[in-house]
């Protein structure tokens, strides 16, 4: 009896399950769909450029006009943005692009462009949407190609962990390193700062930064002075890095000091000529094209920079001038070893 009872009840449970798959099959009976809650979206990547870097003939809005602002990374439900704006030299431009793997985000300001002779401003970003939750690291970075054309040094200018959509941001930015702080382009690039705790005037000794790296510095490698117990000299320092006569110059792209001695300071230059190679055509920067002429010709040059007035010249190879020229400074015994060689006192 039971075994009858079983068999009808199976037999029932398919009669319906038949019936039902007829009328979904009929479309009398629309399917069970995910509701607009569980569709995932796909991120979705904004980038943000306003201002003179929108294109590479961009000059209309200068930079003095307005006030640069450091960047910032902000978290709104499941999307970041991040932003900035800044100086820079007209006719660049800079394109915004993103890279994500996983749980680590890229984005990426690449610069180009040969740069014109005025400061513009532009405001760059970028927002991205639909990230699901979870904890991503984020960086943001520098890159491209130098007005010279040379390769851009690739620089990170956020560095930061963040929680979607929990909005905590940490920090990820590793300490730099002070051969990093170093590194310079120009003589400009350098300025002083105290070794240690102590400055000159009580026994210390100084070396020589990238300016733009001077706050980092002070907060890196001075900053736990306030709290350190240092007994200071009440001497001033005889070291000769405190010598009046020392300022901070740019070397084989390092700050350090250049000791001024008795020796008069004079300028010479080096005219190029139509058609013809610059001894240092390779040599890009001002601390590379100083190696060149420390190693090829035995002279240290404390500065060197390319000059390009608007003047008139022939075009006439080998005879004629070109436009631009270069300024040295150097110490009178060396500037007359490059005079021997073709440099020139003064340009005609």
């Amino acid at each position: 009896m039971k075994k009858k009872k079983v068999v009808s009840l199976l037999g029932a449970s398919m009669i319906v399950a038949l019936a039902f798959a007829m009328l979904l099959i009929s479309g009398c009976v629309e399917p069970i769909l995910p509701g607009p809650q569980d569709v995932v979206k796909p991120v979705n990547f904004v980038p943000i450029v306003t201002g003179c870097a929108e294109t590479l003939v961009g000059t209309a809005v200068r930079g003095a006009e307005f006030e640069s602002r450091e960047i910032t990374l902000k978290v709104g439900g499941n999307g970041i943005v991040y932003d900035r704006a800044l100086s820079h030299l007209c006719c660049r431009k800079v394109d915004v692009s993103f890279e994500r793997n996983d749980k680590e985000i890229t984005i990426y300001e690449t610069w180009q462009g040969a740069g014109c002779r005025c400061s513009c401003f532009s405001e760059t970003g970028a927002s991205i949407e639909n990230l699901p939750n979870g904890d991503y690291d984020v960086k943001v970075i520098e890159r491209g190609t130098n007005p010279n054309g040379t390769p851009r040094r690739e620089n990170i200018i956020l560095n930061v962990s963040v929680n979607v959509p929990g909005g905590k941001i940490t920090s990820n930015k590793p300490k730099l390193t002070l051969e990093q702080m170093q590194w310079c382009e120009t003589d400009a690039d350098c300025v002083a700062v105290d070794e240690g705790c102590c400055p000159c005037a009580v026994g210390g000794t100084r070396l020589a930064v990238n300016q733009n790296l001077l706050e980092k510095y002070n907060e890196q490698f001075l900053g736990w002075c306030t709290y350190a117990d240092v007994a200071c000299d009440e001497q001033p320092s005889n070291d000769v890095s405190c010598g009046a006569e020392n300022f901070p110059v740019c070397r084989a792209e390092k700050c350090e000091f250049s000791i001024r001695s008795d020796e008069p300071i004079v300028k010479v230059f080096f005219q190029p000529m139509q058609c013809q190679k610059i001894p240092w055509a390779e040599a890009k920067t001002p601390g590379k094209i100083i190696n060149f002429v420390d190693a090829e010709y035995g002279v240290t040059l404390i500065s060197i920079k390319e000059l390009c007035p608007e003047r008139e010249v022939c075009a006439a190879c080998d005879t004629c001038p070109t436009v631009c020229y270069f300024e040295a400074e150097v110490g009178g015994i060396n500037a007359s070893r490059l005079v021997e060689i073709g440099w020139l006192e003064k340009l005609e």
